[in-house]
């Protein structure tokens, strides 16, 4: 665990360097240590959170009340229940799209248009229709390392992390020879690349679907795999669900993608509602939560779940 005040001490006793300049710099170094694990490393599963809220009929703008977004996962509606996702576009496109209020319909596209200390407004198109319940998913802006807070999630969790960006940064502040520099950033390579790797390795972890009834509570909220209100263990269902085989990772211009083969359970008689994938290596931690939209029902048959279209646009789990 690293705390502010041992991140400045071991920084100080590594670089042996006690002039005024350096100490003065020390909070500039730290912050840019953070900031550089917070761009290589954007989507730590404890910082994503979400809000939801209603759009105004009429109104090609909705305000969110959230001040800590730092990436906009994704944003959709509940149109008649079912949950509609936007694309996201340019603030141009928007404009040009929706230039006419008066035009409206199911809203289609967003884009982040304004960040405020009081909240953040989004621009959607076409101009909603109707008062659609949205549901926002991003990234939240993580506490920091200061003087008045000694203690973040990052150095709890990631102290060797955070020393060896620290270093890095500090390296550079104190010009040290390109060969130190070089040696300081593969060492924070090798540690980033381990923190992401901890999240979810879609190549090699088991990442398996567990199915679950209209009792379950799945959302946003959810964070890990639970046996809770999940589908009766026999009758084709074994508790846990199957594992997911032929994962394909892909990207598109700025989107990552990942599919894999259609889960089906045979000679199976149940009722679900629901579905949580969950990476079964890495603490049965939540990937993805799949609403039905209604109970299915399977009577002594084969009960699969079709995925859709694997392309940066449709894929069931993006990252852009």
């Amino acid at each position: 665990m690293t705390t502010y005040s041992s991140l400045i001490t071991d920084l100080q006793r590594w670089a042996e360097d006690d002039s005024t300049e350096f100490q003065e710099a020390l909070p500039d170094i730290v912050a840019l240590a953070e900031n550089r694990i917070f761009l290589d490393a954007p989507n730590i599963l404890e910082f994503r959170t979400s809000e939801t809220g209603t759009m105004s009929s009429g109104t090609k703008t909705f305000n969110s009340t959230a001040t800590d977004i730092r990436v906009v996962r994704y944003l959709y509606i509940t149109v008649s229940g079912v949950n509609t996702f936007l694309e996201a576009r340019k603030d141009d496109f928007l404009e040009d799209y929706a230039s006419t209020p008066a035009t409206q319909g199911v809203p289609q596209f967003y884009s982040l248009q304004s960040a405020t200390k009081t909240g953040t407004t989004f621009l959607v198109g076409p101009t909603p229709d109707s008062g659609y319940s949205y549901t926002l998913k991003y990234t939240r802006m993580p506490a920091r390392l200061s003087s008045s807070n000694a203690n973040t999630y990052l150095g709890d969790n990631y102290s060797s992390t955070i020393f060896k960006a620290a270093q890095f940064e500090a390296s550079v502040f104190l010009h040290k020879e390109d060969s130190m520099k070089a040696l300081l950033k593969s060492e924070y390579d090798s540690h980033i690349t381990k923190l992401v790797a901890e999240q979810h390795d879609l190549n090699s972890d088991t990442i398996k679907i567990a199915l679950y009834t209209s009792s379950a509570s799945l959302g946003a909220g959810t964070t890990a795999y639970a046996t809770t209100n999940q589908v009766a263990n026999g009758s084709g269902y074994a508790t846990g669900g199957v594992t997911l085989g032929s994962a394909a990772i892909a990207t598109s211009g700025t989107t990552a993608y990942v599919d894999f083969a259609d889960p089906s359970w045979t000679s199976a008689s149940f009722t679900a509602n629901g579905a949580l994938i969950y990476n079964a290596t890495n603490g049965n931690k939540a990937i993805a939560v799949l609403a039905f939209g209604g109970d299915f029902t399977v009577t002594t048959g084969t009960f699969t779940i079709v995925f859709p279209a694997a392309d940066a646009t449709n894929a069931l789990i993006r990252l852009a």
